[in-house]
């Protein structure tokens, strides 16, 4: 049986090769395989400077791929997880896995509901204001967007049953950025 290869490439929010411009230390920029019962198939596999792309050998079957980047770009460092993807792979293939290195806006967009609902059990409820402003100023996002996509969401799903608990972590926090008081985010430290 021989081995499949996978060619993992890192791509910009543009669907851009997204170029390690770092020396390729595995602890900064990397990625890895998995199985899918989460265990790691591949080392921590360095992405080579000015490269977009790794290579890996793996015996056939399905995968999670996933990775990290710490890299400075025009808009500052993003340093975080790329966002994950499942290949399946068969005897002496080789397929492309794409992974999105996504910039900070993107994941506050994707992830502010959660969080909050998360700060919700962590911080008393008059500072998860504060957790919102923090938030969409670390992503450059203006309170009225993501109050349109929140109440968008909110509405969409305004008649399922099945999704009041979804609806209902929606509606507060839509309350809690509505109650964003304009504040110097630096004047807090």
């Amino acid at each position: 049986m021989a081995n499949a290869r996978l060619d993992i490439w890192l791509r910009d929010e543009k669907c851009r090769p997204y170029p390690i411009l770092a020396p390729g230390f595995p602890t900064f920029d990397w990625v890895r395989v998995y199985n899918c019962m989460g265990e790691a198939v591949t080392e921590k596999l360095p992405i080579p400077k000015d490269s977009a792309h790794v290579v890996a050998e793996v015996p056939p079957g399905c995968y999670i791929v996933e990775g990290q980047v710490c890299e400075n770009d025009r808009r500052g460092y993003r340093n975080g997880p790329t966002d994950r993807a499942i290949v399946v792979v068969g005897c002496g293939q080789m397929e492309c896995v794409n992974l999105f290195v996504p910039p900070i806006i993107h994941c506050v967009r994707r992830d502010i509901n959660a969080i909050l609902v998360a700060a919700r059990r962590l911080v008393p409820e008059e500072h998860l204001a504060i957790t919102a402003r923090t938030m969409l100023a670390a992503g450059g996002i203006r309170e009225d967007e993501i109050l349109h996509e929140l109440t968008h969401g909110a509405e969409a799903i305004a008649n399922v049953p099945e999704l009041a608990d979804i609806r209902e972590s929606l509606s507060k926090n839509i309350d809690v950025i509505r109650k964003i008081q304009k504040i110097d985010i630096k004047s807090t430290k």
